[in-house]
């Protein structure tokens, strides 16, 4: 992935936009969500993707 992504910033320049098309997205009221749910989803939906445009950004 790395590789690629300074492929692209070879050809086309630094990568300025994220787009994050993977997700796990179960549907709850609002005040059902526990803070262990939450973490859980920002760990699976976010956390993996910061260490893929870190290096572009920099």
């Amino acid at each position: 992935m790395r590789a690629a992504i300074e492929d692209a910033a070879a050809m086309h320049g630094p990568v300025s936009v994220l787009v994050n098309n993977a997700t796990r997205d179960d549907r709850h009221p609002a005040e059902t969500v526990a803070p262990e749910y939450w973490d859980e989803r920002f760990a699976v939906n976010l956390r993996h993707h910061s260490s893929r445009w870190r290096p572009s950004t920099q």
